[in-house]
Order: structure tokens, then sequence, then C-alpha cells
């Protein structure tokens, strides 16, 4: 991903009705059909204050829980130090966990997204219908907090899933330490 030269900060609206008008506005009905998959309605609307930049969101204010729904740009357009910039900013708002949910062909923003620390969730084959082909979808997670399962119970069908999850999360944020310095015999 690369770097860009404009520093932005961003601002969250956090609207409903504001957000969902706007969504309508800036996506045309037949794009929005296309191109999202909403689980959600957007209810948050985050600008960029140095470019054109607008990220549309469902956000949980109860479980901190964001979903990214869409962007009027290509992510990858906002450049990484923004990008980073971005999720911290998420993080400052509240925000704990973050998901997305993409195209599999669309290379250039999953690699956007895992070079930020998301985390391949799930894959869903054959998710959507676009002219007469069937279209596969992959969710990408970030948690901004570490994982706590404790008293939480699951059943042994979805256990495999969960320490998969769980390793991957480790080697992303635990085995990739890098200690420096001298070493002393």
């Amino acid at each position: 991903m690369k770097f860009s030269p404009v520093e932005n900060d961003f601002e969250f609206v956090l609207a409903p009705q504001f957000v969902k008008k706007r969504f309508q506005k800036t996506f045309p009905k037949e794009f929005r059909d296309k191109e999202f998959t909403p689980f959600e309605a957007p209810n948050l609307l985050i600008t960029a204050t140095e470019s054109d930049f607008e990220l549309y969101a469902h956000l949980s204010q109860k479980d901190h829980y964001c979903a990214i729904i869409g962007t009027n740009q290509e992510i990858e357009e906002l450049g990484a130090n923004n990008l980073k910039r971005l999720i911290f900013k998420m993080k400052d708002y509240g925000i704990n966990y973050i998901e997305v949910l993409i195209r599999l062909d669309n290379d250039k923003a999953i690699n956007c997204f895992l070079e930020n620390q998301f985390l391949p969730s799930a894959i869903c084959p054959a998710f959507k219908q676009e002219d007469n082909q069937y279209m596969d979808f992959i969710f990408l997670s970030r948690t901004m907090q570490p994982l706590d399962f404790s008293g939480m119970q699951v059943s042994e069908n979805f256990k495999g899933y969960i320490d998969q999850y769980v390793k991957s999360w480790i080697d992303m944020h635990v085995s990739s330490l890098e200690v420096v310095g001298d070493k002393k015999n």
C-alpha cells in the first residue's frame, strides 16, 4: 500500500438518519445492490479532513463493534499512513472491534486491511449473485484489545475455528515481537 503525502485527520458523524440519506445519495441503488452487502444499516460516517474520503459504517455503541459497509473511494487511495491513523482514531472513538466484508477478487483492498493487522475471519463462497455469477467474499476483522474468551462456551463444532483464529491472532500480535539489544552470554 502506498504512502500518502497528504496527512488526514478524521471526523466522526454518528447520526443514523443523516448517514442513511447521505449513503443513499452517494451510492445509487444499482451500485449499492452490486457492491454492498451490509447486514446493518450505516449509522456512522467518518470523513477525512484533507481529502474527499468518506467511510460508511455501522457502529454498535453497546458492543463497541463497527462494521465497515463501504467507502466512496478505494481504500488503498487513502494511503497506508492515513489508514493506520484512521484505525487508531476509531480506537480513540471507543471502537474495540472492526470488521469488513470484501469481494474475494478485490486483492488491493484485502491486502490493505491485512497490512493493517486485520485477520481473515471467514470465507463466504458463492455469497452473492451478480450478473448470473456467484461471487465469493471474505470477512476480515481487527480487534483493538487482547482476546478474552473467559467464561465463553462454544459448540464443539466451532472450537476448531476459535483455535485457528486465536493462533492467527497470537502469530500477528505476540509471535511477531522483536527483541533488540545486546545479547549477554
